[in-house]
């Protein structure tokens, strides 16, 4: 029985590089993005009883695209882009940890993440009165799906990796990426 549920979950996470945490990136930033601009909505329509806390929702709702923008980086240097041509890397669990551990650009991310989660913090901490109900509930929305994305963001990411090792898949030949990004599969990866 066991096999069968770990042989299922191997067939949804591994089907596709990186499809468990692309989902959970998505899934965990977009309402905080739709909680910002609620907020900033609000408080341009009836005045703003809070303006702290809408202003707080506003850079949310622009650091969870910014988590977006991140992992779509994260998966386009993983799974093709320039380490095509770098033959010293053929499959995608060296790029992976070659991505992870020495890019520019993820440790950029790192330290943005840092950022964003003192934010979050100085929500829950600083941020504690509003008369507004709806200003409130999003907020406490918002930090809630903050957290999760910080719980299950890098155990997905990790599941996807291993999912990468597991498989020993290597990277597609680059004819196929060309025709791939001719035929906009985005998805290729």
């Amino acid at each position: 029985m066991a096999a069968v549920i770990c042989d299922g979950l191997d067939t949804l996470c591994c089907s596709r590089n990186f499809c468990l945490y692309s989902t959970i990136v998505v899934g965990l930033n977009v309402p905080g993005i739709v909680f910002g601009i609620q907020g900033y909505l609000r408080s341009r329509e009836e005045g703003d009883p809070c303006p702290d806390m809408s202003m707080w929702l506003l850079v949310n709702a622009i650091c969870c695209a910014i988590h977006i923008v991140a992992m779509g980086y994260i998966i386009c240097r993983v799974s093709t882009d320039a380490f095509i041509r770098d033959t010293t890397l053929p499959s995608t669990s060296a790029r992976a940890k070659e991505v992870m551990c020495h890019d520019y650009g993820v440790a950029l991310y790192i330290i943005f993440m840092i950022f964003h989660t003192a934010w979050i913090i100085y929500a829950m901490y600083k941020l504690r009165e509003c008369d507004d109900d709806y200003i409130m509930r999003r907020r406490t929305l918002s930090i809630l799906f903050g957290w999760l994305f910080r719980i299950t963001g890098g155990i997905s990411l990790s599941c996807s990796i291993c999912c990468l090792r597991q498989g020993g898949r290597r990277a597609p030949p680059p004819q196929e990426v060309r025709e791939s990004r001719r035929n906009n599969d985005w998805w290729f990866w």
